[in-house]
């Protein structure tokens, strides 16, 4: 994703600044610089950014639902989520494992057992 971003101050011809990349939101991590030349900014630096509860969701199999994860992941890092407590009335076990990637969270192992249907 890209977000917008802007000296702190005003930022002469040839000066720079280094920035946190949580500048830009909570999620994101890392360092980027910016630099002033002749009234063009230039940014460089690489940002990434962790997966939260707002994140894509993630896809299981049949049934098919969406489990998003309950606290933040970091970038490559994963996270288990227990599927009943996840989607209640939906699962009644098992548990899936996400992975975050730039943001993006993904079931990468695991399995939801569906809830019974009532009598």
């Amino acid at each position: 994703p890209q977000a917008q971003v802007a000296p702190s101050g005003v930022l002469g011809h040839g000066g720079s600044q280094t920035r946190n990349c949580s500048d830009i939101g909570p999620t994101y991590a890392g360092t980027f610089s910016l630099t002033c030349n002749l009234g063009n900014l230039t940014v460089v630096g690489d940002c990434i950014i962790a997966c939260d509860n707002t994140s894509s969701a993630v896809v299981l199999g049949q049934p098919a639902a969406t489990i998003s994860p309950t606290s933040t992941i970091p970038h490559g890092g994963t996270q288990t989520e227990d599927c009943s407590e996840a989607r209640p009335g939906k699962y009644s076990g098992g548990a899936v494992t996400i992975s975050c990637d730039m943001g993006s969270a993904t079931m990468t192992a695991g399995q939801c057992i569906g809830a019974p249907c009532a009598a």
